[in-house]
């Protein structure tokens, strides 16, 4: 059985492994970055104003946030490029994933990566 994990590479690509499952998430392109934004703030769990750190750093140490998963399905949807899924029941999904600290993880490593010529990203430097 492999081992749950999350790993960022420099491109701004996000490998996850679930169980058995691999998924590999691009960076999101702005109007899919805005969509998932908009997601996480119908959800309450995005906060515009950056003064506002010290409340999501609260809601994160609480744990464990179930809604979360699906914005997870939904970005996995989106953004998967190898053609898997997550699974939509959200039942059987790792407890890791609906956290809002890791989210907003993800979020700024998608933000931190230069577009590169093209509207490729490449990797930080």
């Amino acid at each position: 059985m492999a081992k749950d994990q999350i790993d960022v590479r420099p491109t701004g690509e996000i490998d996850v492994t679930i169980d058995d499952v691999k998924l590999r998430l691009r960076r999101p392109k702005m109007g899919e970055m805005r969509a998932r934004e908009e997601a996480l703030a119908e959800l309450g769990r995005l906060e515009a104003d950056e003064r506002a750190a010290a409340k999501t750093e609260k809601r994160a140490a609480r744990g464990f946030e179930p809604e979360l998963l699906g914005w997870w399905v939904e970005t996995v949807e989106l953004l998967e490029t190898k053609g898997a899924t997550l699974d939509t029941d959200v039942d059987d999904l790792p407890p890791w994933l609906a956290n809002t600290e890791l989210i907003l993880e993800v979020r700024q490593v998608w933000r931190a990566v230069p577009w590169g010529p093209g509207g490729r990203p490449t990797a930080a430097k």
